[in-house]
């Protein structure tokens, strides 16, 4: 090859002094073909370079995306353990709320069963009872027939 032509590396970062070189290169061509071929060569370069400033630019985004995406998972992390805990201790209050009405429960049923028993027994008591009290009863009714006292000799005697 010849001085005037620009060998372009493509592994080269230093894009903008390919540039600048490449530019001298084309004020010192006479060839037309050569010079278009140059001007392209300097089109394609500045396209890559734009190209990588998009892609930087996009990458830029996608790190910006992700970082935001990792704090709202952060964020729903949170919610979900403090929810979850909240959880946990109305599941406890619950359970303990459950556990007292079940034993005021029990100890109302306790005291319903002894109350049904106490009635029960003096219910048992009053009918053995019933039957002395009914012939007392009868042997008072017949007395009181017997005496054949009248309303007159009461108030004779007042």
């Amino acid at each position: 090859m010849n001085s005037t032509t620009f060998d372009h590396d493509p592994s080269s970062t230093d894009v903008s002094s390919s540039l600048s070189v490449l530019s001298t290169t084309l004020a010192n061509e006479t060839n037309p073909e050569h010079a278009r071929t140059m001007i392209e060569k300097q089109q394609l370069i500045h396209q890559c370079e734009m190209m990588k400033i998009e892609i930087a630019q996009k990458q830029q985004n996608i790190m910006d995306l992700k970082a935001q995406h990792d704090a709202r998972m952060e964020e729903m992390e949170e919610q979900f353990h403090t929810a979850k805990h909240n959880n946990q201790i109305l599941q406890f209050k619950l359970n303990s709320a459950l556990d007292q009405h079940s034993k005021e429960l029990k100890a109302t049923q306790d005291a319903n069963s002894n109350q049904i028993l106490t009635l029960r027994r003096k219910q048992a008591e009053i009918e053995c009872l019933l039957p002395s009290l009914q012939v007392k009863s009868a042997e008072i009714r017949n007395l009181l027939l017997n005496m054949h006292v009248s309303i007159e000799q009461v108030m004779l005697t007042f």
